[in-house]
């Protein structure tokens, strides 16, 4: 994965607005909700020609998810018939709390080019986490499991403390990552 992050001018400036990812919606960001209101996936490149506008409606569905506007987000990301819009998909459901649909469209998603750098990912936040010991976490991020991180985001819900704390960091990793997949997927470059 190119470490570049050679973000258009709108996309640095959404970056930048404060966002609470947690791992249930809960109020929209009205100033992230704002700023991208009547906003086009084509506007996110800032003139850029865009080579797939598949992969530029899903950063748009996403970045829609990053401010928790879910009606925007579900709209455009319906419009998205691929592994990558599988996975965003999936991840609005999980994180509107309909684990069973989130499951079925990360099932959907099959195995993602992303997988590895989330497994690596997830397992670098594990080390640093000494108090989940868990092997059972271990084995479910060791090879990335979509699925299986959704059962776990479901049970860190119900019990909150440390499971949580790393279904959180995991969340947003997962969302940087993917959200690169699809900016940098523009250019071949990922």
């Amino acid at each position: 994965m190119s470490e570049e992050l050679n973000y258009t001018p709108l996309i640095k400036a959404l970056l930048e607005i404060p966002v609470d990812m947690s791992l249930q919606v809960s109020t929209e960001n009205a100033e992230g909700v704002v700023a991208l209101r009547d906003r086009s996936a084509q506007d996110l490149f800032g003139g850029l020609s865009v080579v797939d506008p598949v992969m530029a409606d899903a950063a748009l569905s996403a970045l829609w998810l990053r401010f928790d506007a879910l009606d925007p987000a579900h709209d455009v990301i319906n419009r998205i018939d691929s592994a990558t819009g599988c996975l965003w998909h999936g991840i609005l459901h999980r994180r509107e709390g309909d684990y069973p649909n989130a499951r079925y469209w990360m099932h959907q998603a099959g195995n993602h080019p992303t997988y590895l750098y989330l497994a690596q990912g997830a397992g670098a936040i594990l080390a640093q986490m000494s108090e989940i010991g868990n092997s059972e976490i271990h084995a479910g991020i060791r090879v990335w499991d979509a699925m299986y991180f959704v059962k776990l985001c479901e049970r860190a819900v119900k019990e909150g403390g440390n499971l949580e704390a790393f279904c959180l960091r995991v969340q947003d990793l997962e969302w940087r990552i993917l959200f690169h997949f699809c900016f940098q997927s523009e250019y071949g470059e990922f």
